[in-house]
């Protein structure tokens, strides 16, 4: 099964372009389906989600895009009108390709960003005035979504943004790959899609066209002050918010009209109303207070439908588990202490689920089916669980609206009877989070099964497994070169068919282009870094390196610079299979993109910015960089250096933001970063030092191990920002017997588990993997190693059967994604550390210590 918004938790959202569904897809209205588009004797091209059609007139580098968005059943009609303004101006214009692509960009879970820009039109300067006055009197007065950073025309579907039209060589690029163009008003700007217009830019369009355009109207009455955003999407959000005329915390929920739609094409707007009414039939029912919210009022501003309802202190049931499962508990499995607490946890749950089938069974009565039962929409409370967000909920009867997959599977009508079913799942959920992956593979019974004999051995039930099936005896989990094979599979699937990424292998004109493929974050780079044994691992590598061979195919841009994001790690993946050549072209248009980048343009970042830069610099030269190499490391090298010192006095950025911490925005990566350049060229590491012990000083305790905590007050044992990632460069820096300190054990206890709901690299299971293997290979023999083969169990539970093999969930038909970041590729990368097949010769030296440094090469082996 695949739906646009099955994992709409944090968990494993794709990009739009990675979506590709079938017509059985459940439960998507049939209408949702077939292409679109197919009058234009102009020349088109599809590209992604998109159909363009090439105007006969050039197309202007920048200006103002022309964006209609039309109710979802006006789209045909539009898109006609559309193409006809198109050929009378000769302009260029792209509408989405599919019905099901142009369903995505209307669905509630769309990017807020890009909802409802379904057709887009490219006028030249001095045609914008003329063709907005034709399309106003084709379309005439018409209603429609409302699109998020546009200036929109009164009484139309017609919206206006300043952006660029076309990338082309010339076109610069800031760190995190946003073009900077000149804006109307002359300043240079980066082209980037927010929710607020640039208020300035309607001035300018009224100067350019004489026509009025405004903004969609959303100021709320002043009964009520929010005070933070819940949850926002495409089809509106909810929000905290204080009710000024009680005194009262309040929820407030947000519907847009023709946006947010479900799978029968219900908008956003029509369930917040729905949600009101069923919220009125039950307040009669006095035994489910303090179980449910209740309605406090309604009201209309614009094409938004808004109630507020009161507040039900609790906690999620996503959270509950994050703070009570002793799976998180910083404790060894083996000891009494442990399986006291799994004792007690298993009672607790017990106890939760009971009081949720009773909360089912009490709705039942009152005549209302949740349809919704998933850990965010459940609360535990003092008093027992409560239910929230009605927005799915029917009264009187069955309805076909879904919940999420993973809780209902395939049912086509929700009843009671799915209700009490769903909370079986969400019991299973208590114990084995993986679970949310369980409607992407048939076998996940076994898998769970596994879970619970790994931590919770005679205490949890396995029963929670038999909805829809039995549990059965665990299945063989995959081995290393399994792993190994499927990514080599997918990768080559996408070198064939271009099926696989967000960025297509070909420009829309049928160029090639492969700086995106050659990225270990968003690329498929990760494929180089396995071990070749294997025939089709070996194949699809030299299918890639021929698509990387002759260098970059198009000019680098700045954001290209980066270690992870970018093509930093290239030259040094292609050393290591005997490259040479190709290695020296990249790292040639690398020296020659950095040159002509200011570096004071640039952040400190390991993932994108300056100390990625020179991570790869060093690697990619094994450690001796010369000529050109040596003379840019040095620049970068004293600027960071420069930084670090400004880092320190500051106490390591007390700045409220989270994202300038960590491995890959804070000081442990600049950290790693000098510790490799002084290795190189004889430098004291102690500033490194300073870092790693300055980032160390600010973790903080929950469940007896020592974590990063972000600034929602929640714990990170991540790569990204977390413990994963302090780490990894602590063991670049530090001496292995101080890593073996309690001190940094405590550290390490954050890494007893990986069985969170994410596998990937930078937030998920496969880092946690990567930074153990990096922390055992420092220590040696010294105590305190991390049981990585816990962690490589748990990642292997986590992923799913496809049609190339197990790989992670997360987009590319059974979603699946194939980037080093979150994807497949990050999973390969840390399953080959940890089996050895990947050395990590490149991030830590174990000849030497602090304070005694000698030259050694940096390399990757």
């Amino acid at each position: 099964m695949t739906y646009l918004d099955d994992l709409a938790d944090p968990v494993m959202t794709a990009p739009i372009t990675l979506w590709r569904p079938e017509g059985q897809d459940f439960p998507i209205d049939p209408r949702f389906f077939g292409p679109l588009g197919q009058r234009s004797p102009d020349p088109t091209s599809d590209w992604g989600i998109w159909r363009v059609i090439r105007g006969r007139r050039p197309l202007p580098a920048q200006g103002f895009k022309i964006h209609l968005a039309p109710c979802f059943d006006e789209f045909d009609e539009v898109l006609a009108i559309a193409e006809r303004v198109a050929q009378e101006f000769e302009l260029t214009l792209k509408h989405v390709a599919r019905r099901e692509f142009l369903w995505a960009l209307y669905s509630k879970n769309a990017p807020r960003a890009n909802a409802g820009k379904a057709i887009v039109l490219y006028p030249r300067p001095e045609d914008l005035a003329r063709c907005l006055v034709s399309l106003r009197r084709a379309l005439g007065p018409r209603s429609g979504p409302p699109v998020a950073g546009d200036h929109s025309l009164s009484d139309t579907i017609i919206h206006c943004r300043f952006g660029a039209f076309e990338f082309s060589d010339a076109t610069e690029f800031n760190e995190w790959g946003q073009a900077l163009i000149e804006g109307p008003d002359g300043t240079l700007r980066p082209d980037a899609r927010a929710v607020v217009p640039v208020a300035a830019d309607k001035d300018q369009l009224f100067e350019l066209t004489g026509l009025r355009f405004d903004a969609e109207p959303h100021a709320l009455p002043d009964r009520y002050r929010v005070r933070a955003a819940v949850a926002v999407h495409a089809g509106g959000g909810t929000y905290l918010a204080d009710d000024l005329a009680t005194g009262d915390r309040v929820v407030i929920k947000r519907g847009i009209r023709f946006i947010g739609l479900d799978g029968h094409g219900t908008d956003a707007a029509q369930r917040i109303r729905d949600e009101a009414a069923t919220l009125r039939s039950m307040a009669d029912s006095p035994e489910l207070d303090g179980r449910v919210p209740r309605l406090v009022d309604t009201f209309e501003i614009g094409t938004s439908s808004f109630l507020v309802e009161t507040r039900v202190d609790g906690v999620t049931l996503f959270e509950w588990v994050a703070s009570n499962s002793p799976v998180y508990a910083g404790i060894d499995r083996g000891t009494d202490e442990y399986q006291g607490l799994a004792a007690t946890y298993s009672l607790r749950v017990a106890t939760i689920g009971d009081r949720l089938r009773e909360l089912v069974v009490d709705l039942s009565r009152a005549g209302i089916t949740h349809n919704d039962l998933q850990p965010a929409n459940v609360l535990v409370t003092d008093a027992g669980v409560a239910l929230v967000d009605f927005e799915a909920a029917s009264r009187g009867g069955p309805s076909g609206v879904r919940g999420v997959p993973w809780v209902y599977g395939t049912r086509r009508e929700y009843s009671t009877g799915s209700d009490v079913d769903a909370v079986d799942r969400l019991m299973a959920y208590a114990y084995w989070p993986p679970v949310v992956s369980a409607h992407l593979d048939p076998d996940w019974r076994s898998r769970f099964t596994a879970g619970v004999q790994r931590y919770f051995s005679g205490h949890a039930p396995t029963s929670h497994a038999t909805t829809g099936g039995h549990a059965g005896s665990p299945a063989t989990p995959p081995a290393a070169a399994d792993i190994y094979r499927a990514y080599a599979r997918a990768c080559r699937h996408y070198l064939d068919t271009g099926v696989g990424l967000p960025h297509p292998l070909r420009s829309p004109r049928g160029n090639l282009d492969n700086r995106p493929v050659a990225s270990l974050g968003s690329g498929l780079l990760s494929l180089l870094f396995l071990p070749r044994d294997d025939d089709e691992v070996r194949s699809a590598q030299e299918r890639l390196i021929d698509v990387l061979a002759g260098g970059p195919s198009r000019p680098l841009r700045v954001s290209d610079l980066g270690l992870i994001g970018g093509v930093g790690l290239l030259p040094a993946a292609l050393r290591r299979h005997g490259e040479r050549d190709t290695a020296a072209q990249w790292s040639e248009a690398y020296l020659d993109r950095l040159e002509a980048t200011e570096v004071d343009a640039l952040s400190s970042r390991l993932d994108t910015g300056l100390s990625g830069i020179l991570t790869a610099i060093l690697l990619g030269t094994e450690g001796r960089p010369s000529g050109r190499a040596a003379a840019v490391a040095d620049r970068v090298g004293k600027e960071l250096e420069t930084r670090a010192r400004h880092l320190l006095r500051n106490d390591l950025g007390r700045s409220p933001d989270a994202e300038q911490r960590g491995l890959m925005g804070g000081g442990p990566g600049i950290a790693l970063a000098l510790s490799l350049w002084a290795r190189s060229h004889g430098g004291d590491a102690g500033l490194s030092y300073d870092l790693i012990d300055s980032e160390r000083r600010r973790y903080q305790v929950v469940n007896r191990a020592l974590y990063f905590v972000d600034g929602d007050k929640k714990f990170r044992p991540y790569l990204d920002r977390g413990n994963a990632g302090l780490l990894v460069a602590a063991s670049a820096v530090l001496p292995a017997n101080e890593l073996a300190n309690p001190r940094w054990q405590r550290i390490a206890a954050g890494l007893k588990t990986a069985l969170g709901v994410a596998p990937g690299l930078m937030t998920g299971a496969a880092g946690l993997l990567f930074a153990a293997s990096v922390v055992n290979a420092r220590l040696g023999h010294l105590p305190g190693r991390i049981d990585s083969a816990g962690l490589f169990a748990d990642l292997r539970s986590m992923l799913v059967q496809t049609p190339h093999g197990p790989l992670t969930p997360g987009g590319l038909g059974r979603r699946v994604a194939l980037d080093g970041a979150t994807g497949a590729g990050g999973v390969a990368v840390a399953v080959a550390t940890h089996r050895g097949d990947l050395s990590l010769a490149g991030l830590i030296d174990n000849r030497t210590h602090y304070g005694e440094r000698a030259h050694a090469p940096v390399t990757i082996h």
